[in-house]
């Protein structure tokens, strides 16, 4: 089996939903959510959807989120249309990680398997979007949970 076609695994089918309705306590409302075409990420994808009470229809697929690294993560942010507010991205590491240290000017060493890290900018267009311009709002992740209990 390849990569891309590899399920999501016991621990992510666990996570994932509890990461859902973490998102959902915070108030986080997503117009968009766009997925890797990997299934283990669609998978993600469509648990987080379903906890937040978003159709799957919303959910969009970009090869660029798989296979163009940081320059493709960037790329999909770039090509998010300007009336969306709040948009969903979900890939792979080393590049989430990368992508959050770039873009929020960050110090994260490891975005854990279903973690998520909200960046907030002050920008016009999801075009203007690049190194430093974001502030990290959030940066949770399964382990977590038990810290916070």
């Amino acid at each position: 089996m390849s990569d891309e076609e590899r399920p999501l695994n016991e621990r992510g089918n666990r996570d994932a939903p509890v990461m859902g309705k973490r998102l959902k306590s915070r108030g986080i409302k997503p117009d968009i959510l766009i997925s890797s075409p990997a299934l283990r990420a669609q998978a993600t994808a469509l648990k987080i959807a379903a906890e937040i009470g978003y159709s799957e229809e919303i959910i969009q697929i970009d090869e660029k989120l798989y296979f163009d690294g940081t320059n493709g993560m960037l790329a999909v942010i770039h090509s998010i249309a300007t009336e969306v507010n709040t948009a969903i991205l979900f890939g792979h590491n080393p590049t989430m990680t990368q992508m959050v240290n770039y873009l929020a000017s960050a110090d994260i060493h490891n975005m854990p398997t279903c973690g998520v890290a909200a960046i907030k900018f002050s920008i016009e267009s999801w075009k203007e979007v690049e190194g430093g311009l974001g502030k990290l709002q959030l940066f949770d992740y399964p382990k977590r949970i038990a810290a916070d209990l």
